[in-house]
């Protein structure tokens, strides 16, 4: 493995050298082989590393108005993933927004909620983490979801309002009712609008706004 990555290292870093040399570094196939580079360390599980080449070609990128096209929103993408790796859940959020905002400017915003990504690793970190990690993993999951609905689909939709009721159960669980009463007040108010008043879904957005309202009164007296 260890010969393998030197060899895979060896190589990105000589085309790299001849791909700048001949064309510049903010040439398109200069910035190929940068980013080949970052996905060597990526993959060999230095994000560290991984990361200082994707932050230099994501400058390059912004500051040359020419090559701010579909690499932009793959460079953020990468940033994201290798936050990730490092556990650094507020950061991967702040390059999905950067990556969501990308994405738009190009007029082609992503249609449809991330669930591979977010079935692959939740549970994972679910289940082996505990506690303060626990929950930053599962809120992250959940304002990245919300995020990619409230772009796609508007905030006046049933499946976002879902996901508002997703976000409400989740600081439920971890008994932080007054932010999980503003979650399920949204998916409540939503709901009403869409389904009516005597819908299933209203009826539970509602029974869990009355179920916080009496959590707090209790937690004042």
């Amino acid at each position: 493995m260890l010969k393998d990555y030197k060899r895979a290292l060896y190589y990105a870093n000589a085309r790299l050298d001849i791909d700048t040399s001949l064309w510049g570094q903010k040439d398109k196939r200069a910035i190929d082989a940068r980013i080949y580079l970052g996905n060597v360390y990526g993959h060999a599980m230095e994000p560290d590393r991984a990361l200082e080449v994707f932050f230099g070609i994501a400058k390059d990128i912004e500051n040359t108005p020419e090559l701010n096209n579909y690499k932009l929103v793959y460079i953020y993408d990468k940033t994201t993933f290798l936050y990730e790796m490092k556990f650094d859940f507020s950061a991967a959020l702040t390059w999905y927004k950067k990556s969501l905002n990308a994405e738009s400017d190009l007029g082609t915003i992503r249609a449809r909620l991330d669930e591979e990504n977010t079935e692959r690793y939740f549970p994972f970190y679910k289940y082996s983490y505990e506690g303060a990690l626990a929950f930053e993993v599962e809120l992250y999951m959940y304002n990245k979801s919300r995020l990619t609905l409230e772009r796609s689909r508007g905030v006046k939709h049933e499946e976002t309002a879902n996901c508002y009721y997703s976000i409400g159960g989740m600081y439920k669980e971890f008994e932080k009712y007054s932010e999980a009463l503003g979650w399920f007040q949204k998916s409540f108010d939503i709901r009403r609008e869409l389904l009516g008043e005597d819908h299933p879904s209203t009826i539970l957005s509602k029974y869990e706004v009355q179920f916080c309202k009496e959590k707090l009164q209790k937690t004042e007296k």
